[in-house]
């Protein structure tokens, strides 16, 4: 693995910390976690295939913007952030409002 200057690692721990900042202060979220892919995957019974996160988002969320099949990085993300929602920071949401988009 090639050597990262130290300027990339710093941008990117502080995007990371921007990040916890947003979740804890704007989304109010009781905990912080990295997802690994085999545990959001796991959770939807998802494969490796990137192209099979579209239509299992689709299912969950009918009215998501996701009809491209380049969509596939949107249908991801959508999938993670309903796991951490759900499954990390506990139903503090209540589950009928994840049904929506």
């Amino acid at each position: 693995m090639p050597r990262l200057p130290s300027q990339t690692i710093a941008a990117q721990f502080d995007t990371f910390g921007a990040i916890r900042a947003v979740l804890v202060g704007a989304v109010g979220a009781r905990r912080v976690a990295c997802i690994s892919p085999a545990d959001w995957k796991k959770r939807y019974g998802l494969q490796a295939e990137k192209a099979d996160a579209r239509p299992c988002a689709t299912r969950i969320y009918p009215n998501a913007p996701l009809t491209r099949v380049k969509d596939h990085n949107r249908a991801e993300a959508i999938l993670i952030g309903r796991y951490y929602l759900l499954d990390v920071n506990g139903p503090s949401v209540p589950r009928e409002s994840l049904a929506e988009v």
